[in-house]
């Protein structure tokens, strides 16, 4: 996927999470912001959006992120999720959106997290 497409998409999830910002006054970064973060991370296979908003949900609230946290529960919301939705979202995806939202050191530290045992 080139990095245009990539940021049209991070865009138009952006928009349908109810997440656009006003345009930044620093040059290019509403264009990093939809190509890296909506596009990048939320657009990528194999996690539906509302498993993402439930790790966003639960990183942000853990760290008491409470600027972004209010409207990242509209997003959630508007996913139609409900209260009891985050027991369905797998734990690697929870350890994965820590490491993101953390840093480097707490992203190896996730990656090294023991798997559940095999059902």
């Amino acid at each position: 996927m080139s990095r245009d497409s990539l940021r049209q998409r991070g865009k138009e999830i952006a928009s349908r999470l109810g997440l656009d910002a006003p345009p930044s006054p620093v040059p290019g970064l509403d264009d990093l912001t939809a190509e890296v973060v909506h596009g990048g991370v939320w657009g990528r296979p194999n996690l539906a959006l509302p498993d993402r908003a439930i790790c966003a949900l639960a990183v942000l609230s853990v760290l008491q992120r409470l600027a972004p946290l209010k409207p990242m529960v509209g997003a959630a919301l508007g996913l139609g999720l409900s209260a009891i939705a985050w027991l369905t979202v797998p734990l690697s995806a929870l350890f994965l959106a820590l490491g993101l939202w953390l840093g480097a050191e707490h992203r190896a530290r996730a990656r090294e997290a023991p798997a559940p045992p095999s059902a």
